[in-house]
C-alpha cells in the first residue's frame, strides 16, 4: 500500500517536472560565475571603503591636532603626535583552503577561492574575479594572479607621525614651508572629498548586491545606509581587532549620507560631484574653521 502511494506520488511529481519551461545549462553555469564575481567585487569595494574609513579618520585626527597647535605650524616648529592606519598582513588559510592574491597591489583579490589546483597552477582565468583577462576587483592584469594558501587582510594599528612629514606631504613641490591655514584648508577638501568616495562606494556596493539580488535569493538593499546597518551588525558579530572604530566610523558615514542625499533630493535639478561636496561640507560642522 505504502510503494502503490510512493509510486503514485513520484508519477505526480514526473508529470509536473515536464511541465516545467526547460533552461539551459550554460545560462545556469553563467548564472552562477556571474554571482561569484559580483560577490567577489563586493568584498572588494567592502574593504576599500573601510581603508578610506581609516583613512578619514586620519585625516579628522590630524586636522585636529593642527588646528590646536597652529602657533607651531606657522613656527615651523617639530611634534609627533599618534594616528590610526591600515597595514596589510599576512593570515595562513586552513588546510584546504586558498585565497587569489594580486602580487601586483598586495591583496587579496578572491577569498575563499573554488578553482581546482590542477587548473589554477597554470591559469588565474578561471578565479571569479577574473574577467577577459584582468581582475574585477583590484584591476590587475590575470598574470598577476596566484592561488596561495594564505590570504592578505588590512589590520588597524597605531603609528606616530610628525608635523613636518605632513607638512612636506601638504607642501610637496613648492617653496618654503606651508603654513597652518594652508595645510587645515588641504586637509579639510582631502577630508570632505574622501566621504564622497566613501558614498560612492557604497552606492556601487548597493548596485553590486541588487544585481546579486535579482540572480541569486539575496536581499535587496534600498540605501547606503541599509548596507551600513548591515556592516555594523558584521562587525559586532565578528568583533575583530579595531572592530569599534570601525562601528564608530560606520555610524558617522551614515550621518554624512544623509546630508549628500537631502542635498541631491531638494536640488530641482542634478547637482555636480563638485557641487554637491561644497555643500556637504557647509552642512557638517566636523571640522572646525
Amino acid at each position: 500500500m505504502f510503494w502503490e502511494l510512493s509510486m503514485k506520488s513520484f508519477d505526480e511529481f514526473i508529470k509536473k517536472l515536464i511541465k516545467l519551461p526547460r533552461k539551459s545549462l550554460d545560462n545556469s553555469r553563467e548564472v552562477l560565475t556571474k554571482r561569484e564575481q559580483i560577490k567577489a567585487q563586493i568584498e572588494g569595494l567592502r574593504k576599500s571603503l573601510n581603508n578610506a574609513l581609516i583613512k578619514k579618520n586620519e585625516i579628522k585626527k590630524t586636522y585636529e591636532v593642527f588646528y590646536l597647535n597652529r602657533d607651531k605650524v606657522n613656527n615651523n616648529q617639530n611634534f609627533t603626535f599618534t594616528i590610526d592606519v591600515t597595514k596589510q598582513k599576512k593570515f595562513k588559510l586552513k588546510s584546504g583552503e586558498h585565497a587569489t592574491n594580486c602580487a601586483e597591489c598586495y591583496k587579496t583579490c578572491c577569498y575563499p577561492c573554488r578553482v581546482p589546483f590542477f587548473i589554477s597552477n597554470f591559469t588565474a582565468r578561471g578565479c571569479s574575479c577574473i574577467s577577459l583577462g584582468r581582475c574585477t576587483v583590484c584591476g590587475c592584469s590575470c598574470s598577476e594572479h596566484k592561488r596561495v594558501s594564505y590570504r592578505i587582510d588590512d589590520v588597524i594599528e597605531t603609528k606616530e607621525q610628525t608635523a613636518e612629514e605632513v607638512r612636506k606631504r601638504y607642501n610637496e613641490g613648492k617653496e618654503g614651508m606651508a603654513s597652518a591655514e594652508t595645510t587645515l584648508k588641504k586637509l579639510r577638501e582631502d577630508y570632505y572629498e574622501i566621504i564622497m568616495k566613501c558614498y560612492e562606494k557604497q552606492e556601487k556596493i548597493r548596485e553590486y548586491n541588487n544585481i546579486l539580488s535579482s540572480i541569486a535569493l539575496n536581499n535587496k538593499i534600498d540605501s547606503s545606509n541599509d548596507y551600513l546597518d548591515l556592516l555594523i551588525e558584521k562587525e559586532k558579530k565578528e568583533q575583530r581587532p579595531g572592530y569599534l572604530k570601525l562601528v564608530n566610523g560606520y555610524r558617522k558615514l551614515k550621518q554624512a549620507n544623509e546630508i549628500i542625499e537631502d542635498i541631491m533630493r531638494k536640488s530641482s535639478s542634478k547637482k555636480s560631484r563638485e557641487e554637491v561636496k561644497a555643500e556637504l561640507e557647509r552642512g557638517m560642522s566636523e571640522l572646525k574653521q
